[in-house]
């Protein structure tokens, strides 16, 4: 787990042997992923609702409740989450008081195929190495789930600073600019990055 401005992020691997999770799993679990082909994304529910339990050990946890925006919460829990999830690995971020955003990623080559749908043209100036393009794709992802609005303009309607030192973005509305503090970190592989909104 790390800390920063009130912000918590948990995370768990995911094994490859899902046998290891459904071990933990309780019989809801199992009822829920019952219906649901792919192995590998039985293995993201389990491992989240696991995570999330060892998060709140307190709180009867059955799963994770979704509003009608599609954004993850935990009823009761007293905090705003966000949930991601890679190859290998599942992140739960929270905070007592703000809507907040993660994301986490491995480098894919596919990143450089579809640059121009997430960066506007100044970006894909700036943001030109493996290391850059994946924070900034990170960093988008983690401000549309902390803005929840749907049909963003990925390219134009997130900006990132075009700075090494500038840990912000900006959502821009019809009617106003949002601007988010973002938090960003790299390890074993992954990229972390958690947008949360800059109140003044």
């Amino acid at each position: 787990m790390i800390a920063a401005s009130g912000i918590s992020i948990h995370y768990k691997c995911i094994p490859d042997d899902i046998s290891r999770l459904l071990e933990h799993a309780t019989a809801e679990d199992l009822q829920d992923i019952s219906g649901i082909k792919s192995v590998s994304r039985q293995a993201e529910i389990i491992a989240t609702r696991l995570l999330a339990r060892e998060m709140f050990p307190d709180k009867q946890i059955v799963a994770i409740s979704h509003h009608d925006d599609g954004s993850p919460y935990i009823p009761e829990s007293g905090y705003n989450i966000s949930v991601s999830h890679c190859k290998g690995m599942v992140a739960i971020a929270c905070h007592p008081r703000y809507r907040i955003g993660i994301d986490i990623e491995r480098w894919r080559n596919s990143l450089l195929k579809i640059k121009p749908r997430f960066l506007s043209t100044e970006e894909m100036e700036f943001y030109v190495t493996q290391d850059k393009l994946l924070l900034a794709w990170t960093a988008k992802e983690a401000v549309y789930k902390a803005a929840g609005c749907k049909g963003l303009d990925f390219a134009n309607g997130i900006s990132l600073p075009l700075s090494a030192t500038d840990n912000t973005a900006t959502l821009h509305l019809p009617d106003r600019d949002i601007h988010f503090s973002l938090y960003t970190r790299s390890t074993n592989g992954i990229t972390t990055t958690v947008a949360v909104p800059s109140i003044p």
